[in-house]
């Protein structure tokens, strides 16, 4: 059993069992898995919360994604055990239906056209009657018109998992904490290396690296890991010997090749003849596994290096629990799901879509309602964020269930990676030295 599954299985609490014979329009999809155990907080039957003959468009990206597959089936089955009418568009499945069609009825020239100008499946939702539009969008199928139709109709549109830009259509934000993840990277450093603020005897070498900076998960993970070490930096107890610490200059396209380009130049031209490093901060696991291979080509001191990262799938925690790379902090998609359904639930009900959501709510993980953070370029969005959880390869397993992590493999593995534990080595000593 791969890593992440198990640690899907742990996280049972996240989504409810039995996710088969939805039915519906959904396009490639099974329903037969069932993935997890709890309820949602609002109950089948609940007279409150009445929402019979409710009509749900979702649109999600993928037929054949196994994420997209369940959390679909999820919201399906679920929204119609409480009478609502349920339509769901997979993007992918429908743009190869629409240009299968298109070429079928028309010349190779044509039909090329026809599936650049493939209808929008969120107005088609919108001209045939919708209370509710719950979207996560892939950027292929144009879907800007239906969307900006739902606004001007008093459509509430959930964005799901990314957020919409450039509307005032979009009700609702629902994701992960990512300024969060930043905060429990940097805080991880912080004890493991035992830095404070204080402590300047030693001066410790952190640098930067995130990944797309368009992407929110980057922008808001750099943030948290930067404004946690601030003071720190502030304080002359922690140097960026590169200089880079501003967003636009740590980020980089291309995933981990990027990178690895990025952090060989850094460890040419500030790491030579020795120099340590002790750290390095990486948004996600894509870019940890480029500067893991840049340090183990180019970097010429023996000390061990501590790599954060944000987990991006089996072989990130492969990275952890073999001690190669520190830290992952973990995002358990399935809770996506949860949030969403009792949201669309309580927004179809009129009630209050807010903080009394959350408090309302039995969910086994943590949410906060942030009305603040998330402007998508039209205006603030009310958001609902999930909190992440970080894992290392010394997470026992009662603290894993405790947090929702992943616990079994990481016990299995004995005890922490050898760059903790030279880490935590390194910390005890010094603070030896300075007493």
């Amino acid at each position: 059993m791969n890593i992440r599954k198990s640690i899907s299985i742990l996280l049972a609490g996240a989504m409810a069992a039995g996710l088969c014979g939805c039915g519906g329009k959904s396009a490639g999809t099974d329903h037969t898995e069932s993935t997890s155990t709890e309820k949602p907080a609002v109950q089948a039957g609940d007279p409150y919360y009445d929402v019979t003959g409710k009509r749900v468009g979702i649109v999600l990206p993928s037929a054949t994604d196994e994420r997209w597959k369940r959390d679909g089936a999820y919201l399906e089955e679920h929204l119609k055990e409480k009478g609502c009418e349920v339509s769901a568009v997979y993007l992918d499945a429908y743009a190869q239906e629409a240009a299968a069609k298109a070429e079928s009825q028309a010349s190779e020239n044509e039909s090329a056209q026809a599936a650049a100008d493939l209808p929008d499946p969120v107005k088609q939702m919108v001209s045939a009657g919708c209370d509710l539009l719950i979207m996560a969008k892939d950027g292929v199928v144009p879907v800007a018109e239906g969307i900006s139709m739902a606004g001007e109709a008093g459509i509430p549109v959930i964005a799901y998992d990314e957020l919409i830009r450039d509307t005032d259509a979009i009700s609702h934000y629902v994701s992960f904490d990512h300024y969060a993840v930043g905060q429990i990277q940097g805080q991880y450093v912080i004890d493991a290396l035992g830095l404070s603020a204080e402590k300047t005897n030693k001066e410790y070498h952190v640098e930067f690296a995130a990944g797309d900076p368009s992407g929110l998960d980057s922008r808001y993970a750099f943030s948290g890991a930067y404004d946690t070490l601030k003071p720190l930096i502030d304080s002359g107890a922690v140097s960026v010997l590169s200089g880079q610490s501003t967003l636009s200059s740590v980020a980089r396209e291309g995933g981990s090749e990027a990178a690895e380009e990025r952090m060989k130049e850094i460890l040419s031209s500030s790491y030579g003849d020795g120099v340590q490093l002790d750290a390095v901060i990486c948004t996600d696991d894509e870019v940890a596994a480029g500067v893991m291979k840049a340090i183990a080509s180019d970097y010429k001191s023996k000390h061990a290096v501590l790599i954060t990262g944000m987990d991006k799938g089996d072989a990130s925690f492969s990275q952890v629990t073999e001690g190669r790379q520190s830290m992952t902090v973990y995002e358990a998609l399935e809770q996506e799901a949860v949030v969403t359904l009792d949201l669309a639930l309580t927004v179809l009900a009129g009630d209050r879509a807010d903080a009394n959501l959350i408090e309302n709510s039995d969910w086994t993980f943590g949410c906060k309602y942030d009305t603040s953070s998330y402007d998508n370029g039209a205006g603030i969005v009310p958001a609902f964020l999930i909190e992440p959880v970080a894992v290392t390869s010394g997470t026992t397993g009662k603290e894993a269930e405790a947090s929702g992590t992943a616990g079994k493999e990481a016990e299995a593995s004995g005890t922490a990676g050898e760059a903790d534990k030279e880490a935590e080595a390194a910390a005890a000593a010094e603070g030896g030295d300075a007493a």
